[in-house]
C-alpha cells in the first residue's frame, strides 16, 4: 500500500510539473499567475510529503520536516525584513 501511494505521489509531481511548465509557456493573466503561485505550494506540499512517506524512520521524517519549516519561515522572515 506504501508502495503505491510513493507511486502516486511521483504521479502527481510529475503532473504539477508539467502543468507548471505548461502555465510559465505565455502570457498570462492575473488569475493564471495565481494559479502558477497555487500550484508551486502544491508541488511543495507533496515533495513534502513523499519525502515522510520514503524516511527510514518516524523520527526523521518528522526532525527534516521541523528542520526545513525553520529554515523556511526564518527565509520568510528576512526577506519581508523583520530580522536584520
Amino acid at each position: 500500500m506504501v508502495n503505491f501511494v510513493i507511486a502516486l505521489e511521483f504521479f502527481s509531481i510529475g503532473l504539477i510539473f508539467i502543468a507548471l511548465l505548461l502555465l510559465l509557456n505565455g502570457d498570462g493573466a492575473r488569475e493564471q499567475k495565481l494559479l502558477i503561485f497555487i500550484m508551486c505550494g502544491s508541488l511543495v506540499q507533496n515533495v513534502g510529503y513523499l519525502l515522510e512517506l520514503i524516511a527510514p524512520t518516524v523520527e526523521a521524517a518528522v526532525g527534516e520536516y521541523e528542520k526545513n519549516s525553520v529554515k523556511l519561515n526564518c527565509s520568510i522572515l528576512k526577506r519581508s525584513s523583520m530580522i536584520k
